[in-house]
């Protein structure tokens, strides 16, 4: 991903014109190792699956076991999704690498680029698909998983259905990420509160920051809010009074708009592929 753009789309795509006719079959023995074969539903989560759904569905479509394919894409606010990697890109493994993505615009501007291509290139070909927001997932746990086991056709009733919602404190999880960048600081999920290794933060820092926030609501949100996330200009003013720090929330009271989720805002061409329960 360190390429950043079209460089790093191109890297990870895979069509279903590289299939050939034992590919399925070898995908299945290198991977079955890992599975419960005797499971009803099995599940491979490698996140660049979601630039090779076409080249996987194609593989697995004549397999000699008894499988159907589906496709389950979860996506995050673009915004909070950006900052939430900024660990990952500045680790010793991946900051020799990553150094295209530091710009946080940079970082939203792959969050389009990858969401964009599963939408307009791959999801349309695809039997069986089901995209939802993480953010939704995290207030309607039990209603969403319902509708996504119906949309992909597996019985609502299996018994290894998780009784946790692992969404769960995504959306506070957002806002404390939002909300300490801000303050121009970051967000340790370790600890739960800001980084304070940055005690004295400039008022003018804090300043560029929200400007810089609206230059991102700019530059995305004609092209995020199809896809029903917003760079709604209410954030900063709910998380920070005028010029004083922002406040990290512990706990959520606002609605999915104030946190920059517009389901009803997707694009129509769009809405067939998304799990909608609100």
């Amino acid at each position: 991903w360190g390429s950043g753009g079209n460089t790093a789309i191109d890297k990870f795509s895979l069509s279903s014109e590289l299939v050939q006719p034992d590919t399925g079959n070898r995908l299945w023995q290198q991977w079955h190792s890992f599975w419960n074969e005797s499971a009803t539903v099995l599940i491979e989560k490698t996140p660049e699956n979601i630039l090779m759904s076409q080249f996987l569905q194609s593989a697995f479509q004549n397999i000699t076991i008894p499988n159907k394919v589906a496709f389950v894409f979860v996506l995050r606010h673009p915004l909070a999704w950006s900052l939430v990697i900024d660990k990952w890109l500045r680790n010793k493994w991946n900051r020799d690498f990553t150094k295209s993505l530091r710009p946080l615009q940079a970082r939203v501007q792959m969050w389009l680029d990858v969401t964009t291509t599963m939408l307009d290139r791959d999801a349309p070909t695809l039997s069986s698909i089901a995209i939802f927001h993480a953010e939704v997932a995290d207030l309607y746990p039990k209603k969403l998983l319902h509708l996504i086991l119906t949309r992909i056709r597996i019985p609502t009733s299996f018994k290894q259905v998780p009784s946790t919602n692992p969404f769960s404190g995504y959306i506070l999880a957002n806002l404390a990420y939002l909300a300490c960048w801000l303050n121009g600081k970051n967000w340790n999920s370790k600890r739960h509160q800001c980084d304070t290794s940055k005690k004295n933060i400039s008022l003018q820092l804090r300043q560029q920051r929200r400007a810089q926030f609206d230059q991102l609501r700019i530059t995305f949100e004609n092209f995020t809010i199809v896809m029903g996330y917003s760079f709604s200009s209410t954030l900063p003013s709910r998380l920070c009074d005028r010029e004083a720090e922002c406040r990290v929330p512990h706990s959520f009271s606002w609605s999915l708009t104030d946190v920059g989720v517009r389901t009803e805002r997707i694009a129509s061409h769009y809405r067939p592929f998304f799990i909608l329960p609100v």
